[in-house]
Parts: C-alpha cells; structure tokens; sequence
C-alpha cells in the first residue's frame, strides 16, 4: 500500500452571479480513491487554501467516478449538482424545486437545459469572470502583525460595518475573514453568499458556516471564552466572534455580534471592533474599536460573581446591554 499522495484534476463549483470567487478544488488520491479535497482560494494577495475531509464530499465524487469521467458541478438555489460525461446527475433541478416551493431563476433554467457539453462550455467561460487575484508577494511575517503593548492587538484588515441594516453577524464574518485571508469581503458580500437577507440575522452555525466558505473553521462554544483562551486566540492571530444576547428577558431587540481582537493584562481589558455606528442617526457610515471591561460591572453584579460567570457582561454605546453566550474561535 503507498502512501504517496496525488493532485486529481482540479474542477470548480458554477454558480450564476456575474463574479465569482476564484476558488478551484483538487481531489487528493491515495490507492486510487480520493481521501480529501484541496481548495485553492484567489484573495487579493494572493492565494490560500484549505483541506477538506468532508466524508459526503469525497463520497459524492466517488459516486460519480470523478477521477475517470468528465463532470461538472454548479449550484442552483444554493444546492450542489453534478453532471457527468457517462449520464450520471443530480435531481432534475425543476422537479426539487417544485417540491421545496422555490423556483430557479431564468439563467438558472436555461442553464440546466443545456447538454453536457454546452454546460461544459458554460463553465469553462466563467474562468474568465473569476475576481481578480493580486499575485504579488508579501512577507509571511505580516501574519503575525501584532501591536505589542499595554494593549496587545490584532491588526484587523477591512473590518466592516453594517451600516443600517442587521447583518453584525455577517461583517464578524467578513471582518475575520479578511484580517487572516488578506481579502476584502463586505457584510453584503457574506449575507448573499449564505442567501441571508441582510435584515434577517443568523444563528451561530450559520455564522460557522459562512466563516468555512471562506477558508476559516472556528470552533463552537456555547459560553463566553475564558481569559487564557482570549489570549491563546489574539496571541496566534486569530480574531474571536463573541455572539451575545440581550440581557433583559423582556427585551424584543436582537442579539448583537462583534469581533474581539486584542486583551490587556494589565487591567483585564478586551479590545472589539463592533460593525455598528455608535450613532443612532449615522446610516452610512458605521464601526469602531473600542476597550471594555472584560470583568463589566455596569449593572448589579459583583467582581467575583461576574469572574466566575460564564457571561461576561457588554453595554453599547446606545444603551443596550448583552451578554456573551456564544463563541467562534480557533482556540476555546
């Protein structure tokens, strides 16, 4: 048995937006069977990548012998079909949508009437579209651009804000995304990547979700991080999702996301970057750093009660106060 590992013919995902991602994705084989897939990954330095063991993943390309046949793969209403030169397909896009209620667009219809090899075609066509991919190099170390100080920080790269609609979840996403990949995605960007209004707002495993689509896979935790894993996370350059809820029960307003992105020993301080303006009446412009007490005694709670709770109390700028719950890091 060899353990050597081969490249398979990269292919990409097709999907109908006027720009895509660059993203091409190449089976790794060993003994004639593809144990995962490499994701290479156009960002505006360059290009990273990633390495799936998804089991459904390497399962769905054996079942259309993808190593011996020409495919191709694209998406309609976000979900995945393949086509293959040998017949084998996906469920007729109409039909599944008829059964879910929603209905294919009509590029999208036009497109899955097409033979294989005008959809063969079709794909090869959209290379041409992929965004473009600065290719200039850059030194490595920039990865570990930390401020070192009282206040010791990541430099966030294009953090975003979310302007006046409900998408914090969506700019966390995009603000993380772009500090460790070097890209420069918008809360717009994430929202309709994911198909999520962006009034809607999302659940952790959604932000999860849209957090991988880009390269990054944070852990889940269903608590606010304690201090040694702060420091662990801002220490190896990876900006934190602190997910929150409103504090009083009786409140109707939404939960609120924010990144946390550097710590103070000193006074147990956090430093976040929250996507939205502090002022109520600014609809275009919106976002700032702030430190706070990680250790927040605004409302009545003491010291002690507060250092060993497993939320840490936050009060924005507009009055609201909320509790970190939910976490996505690399370290927790």
């Amino acid at each position: 048995m060899s353990n050597a590992i081969e490249l398979g013919t990269p292919y990409i995902v097709y999907n109908f937006n006027e720009y895509q991602d660059e993203v091409y994705y190449y089976p790794l084989i060993a003994d004639g069977k593809i144990k995962a897939v490499l994701g290479v990954i156009g960002t505006d330095w360059g290009y990273t990548y990633e390495i799936s063991y998804d089991y459904a993943l390497t399962e769905l390309l054996e079942e259309i012998d993808y190593l011996n046949n020409e495919c191709i793969l694209y998406t309609v209403n976000d979900e995945l079909y393949y086509e293959s030169a040998n017949g084998v397909s996906s469920e007729p896009t109409v039909l599944l949508a008829l059964s879910t209620g929603k209905m294919p667009n009509a590029d999208e219809l036009a497109f899955t009437a097409m033979s294989f090899e005008e959809k063969q075609r079709a794909v090869t066509d959209k290379l041409g579209s992929f965004r473009y991919v600065e290719t200039q190099s850059f030194n490595e170390n920039d990865y570990d651009d930390i401020k070192y100080g009282a206040m010791k920080t990541i430099t966030l790269r294009k953090p975003q804000s979310q302007y006046s609609y409900n998408m914090c979840w969506a700019c966390v996403v995009a603000t993380i995304a772009n500090t460790l990949n070097w890209t420069s995605y918008t809360g717009y960007d994430v929202c309709n990547r994911m198909g999520i209004g962006f009034d809607t707002g999302a659940e952790i495993e959604e932000i999860k979700t849209a957090l991988s689509y880009y390269g990054v896979n944070y852990k889940k935790t269903n608590d606010a991080l304690g201090w040694d894993e702060i420091k662990q996370n801002i220490d190896a350059g990876y900006p934190i999702a602190m997910c929150m809820v409103p504090y009083y029960a009786n409140t109707d307003a939404k939960g609120h996301s924010i990144t946390l992105y550097g710590y103070n020993s000193t006074n147990h301080y956090i430093e976040i970057w929250n996507s939205q303006s502090w002022n109520p009446d600014d609809k275009t412009m919106g976002g700032y750093s702030k430190a706070i007490s990680y250790y927040n005694q605004k409302i009545d709670l003491t010291f002690e009660k507060q250092k060993n709770s497993s939320c840490v109390i936050y009060s924005d700028d507009k009055g609201m106060t909320y509790l970190w719950n939910q976490t996505l890091s690399q370290y927790n």
